[in-house]
């Protein structure tokens, strides 16, 4: 973390009087005069600005319950000190979302829902990459893990599991392929755009506060890509963390189409990103091809782990497809 002579550096640039401090993993928690803030140190600060922007824009488009930027004494969004930034902004006080939670569940599929419409309001000029061009790189480096793999004189455990389920890794890996083109001509001819996405859906990253209303936590950067992926991922994720039980996620995509109904593309989109084995594409790149040494308990027991991960997606998809009428 940061030592405390940079952190009063830093605080002095703001008209507050910090009574406590608390240090977490990735901030400060600050007790001062004017309430409680957040103190969080930003090491690539050629995205400050951007950040800046993004999250006035944002609120400018009528979504506000994110973390904005508090302004300096002189009215700058951020501190520069050294070769680190710095930003102050409100702590949100509230519950972290319980995936087992309905009520919960559907104040986060509202809130990603405002999200997504302030969001496609917001122009840019970004080029967005189609997902079959990220699907077909994944399909070539399982092809060639595959080949690695077999051509080995001495296969470990791992080796001999990974050969059993590849060749239906790269089988789903092909209908995605052929999902996601048919899906892109359609999209692109429409002339549809994709816009702003949260990106790394997680529940931790919402709090929900006494009003039962949600607010994102931590905004971060955003990706360019569409709002199928945000609400893929969220749908994915709750789905594990709630132990593969399918109620719960009917309430956050009631409450999502609510707001912001989902046009059959949207639906086949989301579609497209589950079939997708995601995860055990991840492990293989990570450990096959990166050859990034990995921790934690045995690389087969992950892999295998990953397999039956994927399975449960793989009925996720068999019931959304159900749910969305198609």
């Amino acid at each position: 973390m940061i030592d405390y002579p940079v952190i009063d550096d830093v605080l002095k640039n703001y008209n507050l009087q910090v009574e406590e401090i608390e240090e977490y993993s990735s901030f400060y928690k600050l007790k001062t005069n004017r309430g409680t803030k957040i103190l969080r140190a930003w090491n690539d600060v050629e995205t400050l600005d951007f950040a800046f922007q993004f999250r006035e824009s944002l609120a400018h488009e009528g979504f506000r319950k994110i973390d904005r930027f508090i302004r300096t004494n002189d009215g700058q969004p951020y501190i520069l000190n050294e070769d680190q930034g710095f930003v102050l902004t409100d702590w949100i006080e509230g519950k972290i979302p319980v995936s087992s939670n309905p009520q919960h569940m559907k104040t986060i599929g509202k809130t990603l829902a405002e999200f997504h419409q302030a969001m496609v309001k917001i122009k840019t000029n970004q080029t967005f990459e189609p997902w079959s061009h990220h699907f077909k790189r994944g399909l070539g480096h399982l092809m060639q893990i595959e080949k690695v793999v077999s051509q080995k004189q001495r296969k470990t455990p791992l080796d001999d599991i990974v050969l059993k389920y590849i060749p239906s890794q790269q089988a789903q890996m092909r209908r995605s392929i052929e999902m996601s083109e048919k899906l892109e001509r359609n999209y692109f001819r429409n002339e549809k755009e994709p816009g702003w996405c949260l990106g790394n859906v997680q529940l931790n990253r919402f709090r929900i506060d006494r009003f039962e209303e949600g607010w994102i936590f931590d905004l971060g950067l955003p990706i360019y890509d569409l709002p199928a992926y945000d609400l893929a991922k969220m749908v994915a994720h709750v789905y594990q963390r709630n132990g593969f039980q399918e109620d719960i996620i009917y309430k956050l995509l009631d409450a999502y189409q609510e707001k912001n109904p989902l046009e059959i593309d949207d639906k086949k989109w989301i579609l497209t990103y589950l079939s997708y084995p995601h995860d055990l594409w991840k492990f293989l790149y990570i450990y096959f091809i990166a050859k990034v040494p990995q921790k934690g308990y045995s690389l087969e027991m992950q892999y295998q782990q990953l397999v039956g991960l994927q399975i449960n997606t793989e009925q996720l998809y068999q019931v959304l497809y159900v749910y969305f009428q198609l």
